[in-house]
């Protein structure tokens, strides 16, 4: 058993980063950018309103959270920037989890993370590549995915999409779905895999300070 406090100490560091706070809706507007990653099939249509729902492996992962949530007063999303060659990107950042930050880890417990880069603030589908193998520059979506039932293996994405269905400002809420294909290496360098993350899909609302 272990504190999800520690865990989270010991994941990657991406590039230097000022963070700012995260919330949550419904419906579903069609998407009219495509990139190489057609080959994922949206299955599911409707987004589940409110936070993150993901089917892992074929097991079932619905109203996912962000860990520091507690209750209809906590930022759902938050806006982070990150600095390469000099030069700032905003990504906005959600978090999909069922567990803590001061959680004990359980064999169940997922942790999904979703960074947009500003120029992609809008409908549209877009690659959806590994958060530990990507250059924050402002030109890609990542994900980090950490199955800490698993134990100590690293996740690394073969091949993902993510598709922006609403980006609504005015409305202040982001709706979508994304798909991944990954592998896990083990701390004896065996690979394992392939698995998968499938209909997944966000709704959060747009509550950070940086859209009021």
């Amino acid at each position: 058993m272990r504190n999800l406090s520690l865990i989270l100490a010991s994941f990657i560091t991406l590039v230097s980063c000022t963070v700012e706070p995260l919330s949550t809706n419904e419906n579903v507007s069609q998407n009219n950018t495509t990139t190489n990653s057609e080959n994922f099939q949206y299955l599911t249509s409707e987004i589940i309103p409110n936070f993150m729902t993901a089917n892992i492996n074929g097991v079932q992962f619905n109203n996912l959270k962000p860990m520091d949530y507690v209750d209809a007063s906590t930022n759902q999303i938050k806006i982070e920037t990150y600095t390469t060659e000099g030069i700032n990107f905003k990504y906005l950042f959600i978090q999909g989890s069922n567990t803590t930050m001061n959680a004990v880890a359980s064999n169940e417990s997922v942790i999904i993370n979703l960074r947009i880069p500003q120029s992609q603030w809008n409908a549209g589908t877009y690659d959806l590549v590994s958060e530990n193998a990507t250059i924050m520059n402002g030109s890609n979506s990542s994900i980090g995915f950490y199955d800490l039932g698993r134990g100590n293996k690293t996740v690394s994405v073969e091949q993902g999409s993510i598709r922006v269905t609403d980006f609504d400002i005015a409305a202040k809420r982001i709706k979508g779905n994304f798909n991944i294909t990954y592998y896990l290496t083990t701390n004896n360098d065996v690979i394992e895999g392939p698995f998968t993350i499938t209909n997944g899909t966000f709704n959060y609302e747009l509550d950070d300070p940086y859209f009021q």
